[in-house]
């Protein structure tokens, strides 16, 4: 899996789960913006943008495109923002070295590859890497730039990367057993690569509350009924 496909498909999830309204495509006959991607033009002069749905509430149009970003080189970080404790919960009394073999080949299962790691014991990181046109990306990272920003560069590559960090960690039991848990960090929100490591390993995946998976709102556009998801 391409990581264009793991931020389209996480994407495609958030509006399939209401975490962000739909957005209308252009139609294929008359004006739209998707005209002035085949030009490719770098200024675009009233660009047709339906006013519903996504487009016509700013402020998530703009946690739709942070989100998209949340997963280019630019913004990948060291400290994650993207937390999952005790994913798909207990792997019995599996030792930490066979944990993160387990998890790491179902990684490499998703298109991921290991980072040569300066990381603690127990602690194992990878990376996805692409750089896809924006074209490749969802529509609305396009068209913000577009309409917003008022610059077209629908054929230009954006350098994507996700690093994902994981960590054994054991829990005693009252009996004396011990269950093996895997801590996974990412640095981007990458919804449909859990889900799809969930498959590749035959487990389940807890659910996940997707307005969580949002990118907090940018501080000048929050709005009080969204400062609070």
């Amino acid at each position: 899996m391409r990581l264009r496909d793991i931020v389209r498909l996480s994407f495609a999830g958030l509006i399939a789960g209401g975490a962000l309204p739909h957005y209308a495509r252009a139609q294929r006959n008359g004006p739209s913006v998707d005209n002035d991607v085949r030009s490719n033009r770098r200024k675009v002069v009233h660009p047709a943008v339906p006013a519903l749905g996504l487009y016509a509430d700013v402020v998530a149009w703009r946690q739709a495109v942070d989100f998209i970003r949340a997963f280019t080189a630019a913004a990948t970080a060291p400290r994650a923002q993207w937390q999952i404790p005790a994913w798909s919960g207990s792997f019995g009394d599996m030792p930490a070295d066979d944990l993160l073999h387990h998890l790491g080949a179902g990684l490499a299962g998703c298109g991921l590859r290991p980072l040569a790691s300066t990381a603690p014991s127990h602690m194992a990181c990878f990376e996805a890497v692409d750089s896809p046109m924006v074209s490749n990306l969802p529509a609305p990272y396009g068209r913000w730039l577009e309409v917003q920003e008022q610059r077209s560069c629908w054929k230009e590559r954006i350098d994507l990367r996700l690093v994902v960090c994981i960590r054994a960690r054991f829990v005693s039991r009252p009996d004396g057993r011990v269950d093996a848990l895997a801590d996974i960090a990412l640095s981007g929100p990458a919804i449909e690569l859990m889900q799809e490591l969930g498959t590749v390993l035959d487990r389940a995946p807890a659910p996940l509350a997707l307005a969580r998976w949002l990118p907090r709102p940018t501080p000048k556009l929050v709005e009080p009924r969204l400062a609070r998801l």
